[in-house]
């Protein structure tokens, strides 16, 4: 197992804007066998210029010199065709795009309502081989325009909008990011085009709706993170979709510090619970005939392929 066990990219991590916390992760990555990856900068001033791109390179490299940083920019309200071709002449190779108001610091995002505004956007990061990464949820609004759905039900209410979108750009790798709901997968299998995959987030595949809650049925704070957790049938298509094999699926961790249960890294996700997880799903799944010699072998092969997906997909 030991070759398996180096060398991942993370296609999907999340510094942050403080030096100290950012170096917590980075340390961790490294430290998990991680050599390159894509930072997501949803900071609460968004990394959306060329400028910003140059600066928090420099800031990861100097923070951790040994990781090779494929650069993105959040989709803003600001974002222009002329703004992607000066990120990406700064090295962007992805434009994160999240709804406004339906996750961390998505104020200044753009609604799916006015998504169409950016296609000139879209079609230049096309034109520049850039790839999109999309937070696939979307809501129901009150009178004052604040999302009313719960977040359990967002990334179904999202699926068919993201389809229309990813049919527009059909030479753009598109991301369905930290896919987590059995429709979400069935989408990806059967129903999305062929420049469409999806990140898979580590505590997606250990957690469900029933661990955000305690007794009382009141919130665990250190448990509730976007996308939320959903149920138990969701949970088992995420841990097959992981063992599968496809190429459609990809490991994203989505690193960040903002709880203890999450930790720095989710580290005791990365090489610890999640391998448990794909051998209680062989073991359920397979005939008692079969060899732990050949069930290691397959397992090697499916971790292979999962965790070695290289974010240079993206570009």
């Amino acid at each position: 197992m030991k070759k398996v066990m180096s060398e991942f990219d993370d296609p999907h991590f999340h510094p942050r804007d403080d030096d100290s916390i950012t170096e917590m992760v980075m340390d961790d990555l490294l430290s998990s066998g991680f050599i390159r990856g894509i930072p997501i900068f949803n900071y609460k001033n968004p990394v959306e210029t060329a400028w910003h791109v140059e600066r928090e390179r420099e800031r990861l490299h100097r923070i951790a010199p040994k990781f090779e940083i494929i650069p993105s920019i959040m989709l803003t309200r600001n974002t222009t065709p002329q703004i992607v071709r000066d990120t990406c002449n700064a090295g962007a190779k992805v434009i994160k795009w999240i709804p406004d108001l339906l996750s961390t610091n998505s104020n200044n995002g753009v609604s799916w309502a006015n998504l169409h505004e950016k296609y000139p956007c879209y079609y230049e990061a096309e034109r520049l081989d850039m790839g999109a990464m999309i937070h696939v949820e979307d809501s129901l609004l009150d009178a004052l325009g604040n999302p009313i759905t719960h977040p359990v039900f967002r990334e179904d209410l999202a699926l068919r909008k993201f389809d229309v979108f990813a049919r527009l750009f059909p030479d753009m790798p598109i991301s369905l990011e930290h896919v987590s709901t059995k429709r979400g997968m069935d989408y990806i299998w059967n129903e999305a085009p062929p420049n469409v995959r999806a990140g898979i987030t580590t505590h997606h595949l250990f957690r469900t709706i029933y661990d955000v809650y305690d007794r009382y049925g009141c919130i665990r704070p250190d448990e509730w993170c976007m996308l939320v957790y959903k149920f138990f049938y969701d949970q088992e298509s995420l841990i097959q979709a992981a063992i599968s094999g496809d190429p459609k699926f990809f490991y994203a961790s989505r690193q960040h510090t903002e709880t203890k249960i999450l930790g720095i890294h989710q580290r005791e996700f990365i090489l610890g619970e999640w391998i448990f997880a794909f051998w209680q799903s062989f073991l359920k799944n397979a005939e008692l005939w079969i060899s732990w010699m050949v069930l290691s072998l397959v397992l090697e092969q499916c971790i292979t392929a999962f965790l070695l997906m290289k974010a240079k997909w993206f570009w």
